[in-house]
């Protein structure tokens, strides 16, 4: 073999690398099963299988939406939107003086959680 050549890497090696890492990985038998998680304690007994897809487990997901806001303006209560995105937990803790009336059910964004 000459030293200009190039070795394939195997499709699998982030698999092996995110389980070396630490990271959670996830396995199932088929577009209609659900994921499981591979069990790092029993590798000696787990095989790669090319029908078997194979992932890093995602980062959990957080709704989000935008809101129609209240707040108080002399005797009249005022309602208005928000532009940002935020969970209701969220809106209350960061935003004094306003109150949350009603998510926009239509505006619902998942992030990564934190």
């Amino acid at each position: 073999m000459s030293n200009n050549a190039t070795v394939k890497e195997h499709p699998l090696a982030h698999i092996l690398r995110a389980i070396a890492d630490g990271l959670h990985v996830e396995f199932r038998n088929g577009p209609n099963c659900y994921w499981d998680l591979v069990d790092p304690e029993l590798h000696e007994m787990f095989f790669w299988d090319d029908e078997v897809e194979y992932r890093i487990k995602p980062k959990p997901k957080v709704k989000k939406w935008r809101w129609v806001v209240g707040y108080c303006n002399g005797s009249k209560t005022m309602l208005a939107t928000v532009e940002h995105f935020a969970t209701a937990e969220e809106f209350n803790s960061k935003h004094r003086g306003l109150f949350a009336v009603q998510k926009i059910d239509s505006t619902m964004i998942e992030v990564d959680a934190d």
